[in-house]
């Protein structure tokens, strides 16, 4: 293209978009962007405080406010660009009038505060100072100090200058309703519904201008100016929030975290990220060392728990290669065989394919307690349902009210392939549709394709709904509306059927049961009959990784023989000693070596979205090991070096020497850890899992398990539930001075059928493992499927008949 072809170009899309002159600079907008977003886009600056990226504008605070051409004063984030406008953002009169704007706003503020948490990172503060507010001309009956504590917050009345941010975070991003306007002239505050659940994300803290919104856990603990920010990304699941850690030197001299944060005015972080981190780094407390060649001489295999990082996992590869070892991880192997068997038959996509759904799109969560489990990913599809008109349908076999969906359906236990029966039967006519096509073809490449369907479509012909729906707990009408969300029929075409933009976003409880190669058949022939459905699998922690890098085998749970890395087993390679009392640790003694926790290591992972994420350390440390003066071990390089013969220092040094990376780093000219951008996207087919010679199964008769009928629930360890791993200890780990292996969340009924009691320490039988758990009732949940979040029991299998010992 020359450069007149691009200079017309250039035109051309100037044409396509509105003139706008700011300050006498000439801009472009397009119809309907606001004047605040045109003036941020081009470098402008216009004051607001109630304005937020992430949320829709209110006009709340009116400092956002323009002169026009003839000398309106327009608030710029409510108004909307239809026609060519020329405005001015710093005129006499505007400073004017933000003067006296932010008089009124100051009046139950002291223009010098006193000790405030907010005090050196106050936006009120610094608008203060930029609309030059000396004095404070106005008298008003001050408020009293009406304090409001809920969920270790507190608002304070008298500092709030109802901006509504924080009610309209609360509600429009993060999805709940705690916080809420409560509108009075003067009067006017903040309220809180202490019904309504709080998931204690601090999002409201984060976004309060003022201090009128604080965290309990960070008062009076320090100065903010005081803090050091060390950037990185969240741990706890695999959508890996950007964040960075506030660090100082405590009064012994020694750096400590202090509190996380994230850019608030543009993105979220839920409870796991902002509140689960080590405060000091861990010290080796554990004398019950071993040397490497020691464990592998006695294990059989390797498991790897699913939290680590490329590096780490790279390494662990290549020690069960050398010691002819198998190598176990059951969630990475089933979600690397359910994704091959799909992407043999249809795409498997990520994440970022929900981002484009529109007001006739659908997104079925199967089998995922989301709402802990991946807590931003469940905001999000909340705002597509506020924003965009998507409907969320969850189906589950957990009952919670606090999945706000146009549908949600409550399956029997281990019922998912009847579910995914169920689900297939919705699309017979475009299987149909689809099968007389590829017949007519005669396509050769089309010949696995139309077996599929083929297929699948004799084997749902001979199904008896009935017998499924009645079995597996759904009934003919909620069949009906998901039918109906899922299908629908063009105006005066109804012979036609169409189909909705659907996304399956598949969750452990598919992909791990035992039936998960079907399912994964089922769902490949929905894709391949309706071009606009698309599979996703939810990739737990680093497990994509772990597919892509490991051949794995099949792990049936045993602790003996078993060398764990970040996972429990005989021998642990982890940040600290796994302690259990069961029999199975009675007679085999538990062996355990430090490695650093995640939060103090520099290291890669691969997000839901398909990009690589950079990790760096909350602080360095080098004394990490002060109490055992032989062990020196930093981390997994440092323990396997001298076995595999390894001549790198740092971990960081093997990034380039990760297989589906080193092709990545080639291809962008990266040499080095260090030049790696914090966050860049990753090509499809570096991502893609296959396997070889994969065949189509044959289709087995349904037959429904029975069951006690009081099931427990083995959630993943990831999001808000991370806060139960061993390797971050908590307060909450501990009850009336007993070391307990985790919490079972209950409802009313359940406790009421097995006589608990809220808050009562119970010993709880999964195989040979007893567990020490605490009992928390929540009146989010109802029936009889109890939640247990512990990282003790490793097998994949999901569902427990309840077995109290």
């Amino acid at each position: 293209m020359t450069q007149a072809d691009i200079a017309i170009k250039h035109e051309d899309s100037k044409t396509e978009r509105i003139q706008v002159f700011i300050d006498d600079k000439e801009c472009y907008a397009k119809k309907g962007e606001s004047l605040l977003s045109v003036a941020r886009n081009n470098g402008i600056n216009i004051p607001t405080l109630c304005d937020l990226k992430k949320l829709t504008p209110t006009g709340a605070c009116r400092m956002c406010v323009v002169e026009e051409d003839n000398g309106n004063i327009i608030a710029s984030c409510k108004s909307y660009v239809a026609k060519p406008i020329r405005i001015y953002t710093q005129t006499e009169k505007l400073q004017k009038y933000r003067n006296q704007i932010m008089s009124f706003l100051c009046i139950n503020h002291p223009l010098e505060c006193g000790v405030c948490d907010k005090s050196g990172e106050c936006e009120l503060q610094d608008k203060v100072l930029e609309s030059k507010v000396a004095i404070q001309p106005f008298f008003a009956i001050q408020k009293q100090n009406d304090y409001v504590h809920f969920h270790n917050k507190v608002y304070n009345e008298a500092l709030c200058i109802m901006c509504e941010r924080c009610a309209r975070t609360c509600n429009e991003y993060v999805g709940n309703s705690v916080l809420s306007v409560l509108a009075g002239g003067f009067h006017s505050k903040i309220g809180v519904d202490f019904n309504a659940y709080c998931e204690d994300c601090d999002e409201c803290v984060s976004v309060c201008p003022t201090g009128a919104m604080f965290s309990t856990r960070f008062t009076y603990t320090s100065n903010a100016w005081e803090l050091e920010k060390a950037k990185s990304h969240c741990i706890h699941c695999s959508l890996h929030c950007p964040l960075h850690y506030e660090v100082k030197h405590n009064i012994d001299s020694k750096k400590e975290v202090y509190r996380i944060k994230n850019e608030a005015h543009i993105m979220q972080l839920c409870h796991a990220g902002r509140h689960n981190f080590l405060r000091k780094n861990l010290q080796d407390s554990n004398t019950n060392n071993f040397s490497l060649n020691e464990a592998l001489s006695q294990i059989n295999a390797l498991r790897l728990g699913t939290n680590l990082t490329n590096e780490e996992i790279y390494i662990a590869n290549l020690l069960a290669q050398k010691a002819n070892k198998k190598l176990y991880c059951n969630e990475a192997l089933f979600y690397k065989e359910f994704n091959a068997i799909c992407n043999t038959y249809t795409e498997v996509e990520n994440l970022n394919a929900i981002k484009d759904l529109q007001h006739n799109g659908v997104v079925i969560i199967l089998g995922s307690y989301l709402y802990d489990e991946m807590p931003v990913l469940r905001s999000d599809l909340s705002k597509l349902s506020l924003k965009k008109g998507v409907k969320n349908i969850w189906i589950s076999p957990i009952a919670e009210e606090r999945f706000q969906s146009d549908l949600a359906i409550t399956y029997e236990v281990s019922s998912e392939l009847a579910i995914s029966t169920l689900l297939l039967s919705l699309f017979t006519k475009q299987i149909q549709a689809t099968i007389s096509t590829l017949e007519s073809s005669q396509a050769l490449n089309n010949s696995q394709t139309l077996a599929l369907l083929q297929n699948t479509l004799t084997w749902l012909q001979a199904q008896d709904l009935a017998y499924l729906m009645a079995e597996s707990n759904v009934s003919e009408t909620e069949l009906a509306l998901l039918d109906s969300m899922c299908n629908y029929n063009k105006p005066l075409e109804s012979h036609i059927t169409q189909t909705s933009h659907i996304k399956f976003l598949i969750g452990q409880d598919f992909y791990l049961s035992k039936h998960y190669k079907l399912i994964a058949q089922i769902l490949s022939a929905i894709s391949l009959c309706n071009k606009n459905c698309s599979i996703i699998p939810l990739c737990y922690d680093n497990i994509h990784a772990i597919g892509l890098l490991c051949d794995l085998a099949y792990d049936d749970g045993s602790y003996n023989n078993v060398l764990g890395i970040r996972s429990n087993a005989e021998f642990s390679i982890a940040p600290m000693p796994f302690k259990l009392d069961s029999t199975t640790e009675s007679k085999n003694p538990h062996k355990h070596l430090s490695i650093m926790p995640l939060q103090f290591m520099e290291g890669s992972v691969i997000d839901m979205y398909g990009n690589l994420i950079k990790l760096y350390p909350s602080f360095r440390d080098d004394n990490i090991f002060s109490s055992t003066k032989d062990c020196i071990q930093r981390d997994l390089l440092d323990i396997s070096r001298d076995y595999l013969g390894l001549d790198c220092e740092y971990m960081i040094d093997i990034t380039s020497e990760v297989p589906f990376l080193s092709e990545f780093l080639q291809e962008k000219n990266i040499k080095d850890f260090d030049s790696l951008e914090s966050k860049m996207p990753l090509d499809s087919k570096n991502l893609k899992l296959t396997l070889d010679n994969i065949a189509l199964l044959e289709y087995p008769e349904i037959v429904m398990s029975e069951g006690s009928g009081i099931f427990i629930y083995k959630a993943a360890l990831s999001g808000n539930l991370s806060f139960y791993r061993n390797e971050y200890r908590s307060e909450n780990l501990v009850y009336n001075g007993k070391e307990l292996h985790g919490i079972l969340k209950v409802s009313k009924q359940f406790c009421i059928a097995t006589k608990l009691q809220d808050n009562e320490i119970i010993n709880l039988q999964v195989g040979d493992v007893i567990l020490s758990v605490r009992v928390m009732q929540t009146s989010f949940m109802k029936g009889m499927v109890a939640v247990l979040a512990s990282d003790y029991v490793i097998t994949s299998t999901k569902y427990f008949d309840y077995k109290r010992a």
